[in-house]
């Protein structure tokens, strides 16, 4: 299922799985430097314009099953559906760019990402502020998810096996002045402030990766030192810091350069258990409380971490749920994504090329700047 909606100055595609792998943005599509306009994407004319009306944790006869069927969803993006994209490069969105600015103004870097970058990336939640202040919010609820700074992680229409992804990374020559150990500029996203959350208790969380090798510790998702995944580089093994840092996996648990579905569940006695594609990477009984909260991904803050740097990588898919998932309804997220995104080999969506280097993109010479 797929649907274009247009708001006066902007436009906005929602994508669904069955149509995804031929909605690509040509080369032919990228504006010229300087151009001020949204981006064209080709939909088929047969696609349905109408949106799911089932209700969250509710499940239509014969119909497969969605994250959104299960109970305690606090949050669920996936790279097929709900993406706005930014393709402006002209110095008047440059210089109006900001948090209400018509995605058709807002600028972006088309030397790093010649698709454009991503401006909203949508939640596919029953949460989120309703009625929202964001005009151009394509689903009924769900919480307001992007990025209104000029620097923002790049949109790759093809980056895993067909599919899209958001591509992270570092900008030289970033924040200065009162900030003069952010000595870079981080591409990640956010909620919104009205939309930002917490809670206590159990939790499930999955993330659809493709790491690539960084000098630094990196992180994952988090709020300074609250909820946050961290990379060790050294060993390529994931902590988990909820005030206190704790250990997740042992060595080489997650592998740079390769899709991976990375899962951490929290039961209600605080103990937490990590996998991989499915398979438990565990180390020994890692245990934390305190509250699971929620903000950035792609970085734990708005600037750099001193222990850790932002993500550099590719992500296709998050879905977190308030609640610990049974092992069926664990599965059943497996292999929802991998129907989708193919990255374990397992389904038809697989074999379809990696959709670009598996390697860390390459930076600008200088800082980016619109002319």
């Amino acid at each position: 299922m797929s649907e274009r909606r247009t708001h006066d100055r902007w436009t906005i595609l929602v994508v669904g799985t069955a149509v995804a792998a031929a909605i690509l943005i040509s080369p032919g599509a990228v504006p010229a430097e300087g151009a001020a306009r949204s981006e064209v994407v080709e939909v088929p004319k047969a696609a349905s314009a109408k949106l799911p009306e089932t209700a969250p944790g509710e499940r239509a006869a014969g119909k497969k099953f969605n994250p959104k069927d299960l109970d305690n969803l606090e949050f669920f993006i996936e790279s097929v559906r709900g993406i706005v994209i930014a393709t402006n490069t002209s110095q008047k969105a440059y210089n109006s760019t900001g948090e209400l600015t018509p995605t058709d103004m807002v600028w972006s870097d088309q030397k790093r990402f010649p698709h454009g970058t991503v401006r909203w990336w949508w939640d596919q939640s029953p949460k989120g502020k309703t009625p929202s202040r964001r005009a151009n919010k394509p689903f009924k609820t769900g919480r307001a998810f992007g990025q209104d700074d000029h620097d923002r992680p790049g949109y790759i229409p093809d980056g895993c096996n067909g599919k899209p992804c958001a591509r992270g990374g570092l900008v030289p020559e970033g924040m200065k002045g009162k900030f003069r150990r952010h000595y870079k500029q981080p591409c990640y996203f956010e909620l919104q402030p009205e939309d930002r959350f917490q809670f206590e208790g159990p939790f499930s969380f999955f993330l659809l990766v493709r790491p690539v090798k960084q000098k630094r510790d990196f992180v994952y998702f988090g709020v300074f030192h609250w909820s946050t995944l961290r990379h060790q580089v050294k060993d390529n093994s994931l902590r988990f810091k909820n005030m206190q840092m704790v250990t997740l996996t042992g060595p080489s648990a997650v592998e740079i350069g390769k899709w991976q579905l990375i899962e951490v569940h929290r039961d209600k006695d605080g103990n937490l258990q990590c996998a991989v594609n499915g398979r438990n990477v565990t180390k020994g009984k890692p245990s934390v409380g305190g509250p699971f909260r929620f903000v950035h991904v792609m970085n734990n803050n708005k600037g750099i971490w001193r222990a850790a740097d932002p993500y550099e990588g590719d992500l296709a898919a998050f879905v977190l749920y308030s609640d610990e998932l049974t092992e069926k309804e664990k599965k059943n997220v497996r292999d929802y994504f991998e129907g989708i995104y193919g990255f374990m080999g397992k389904s038809k969506a697989a074999g379809k090329g990696s959709g670009g280097s598996a390697t860390k993109p390459a930076k600008p010479k200088s800082s980016p700047t619109a002319k």
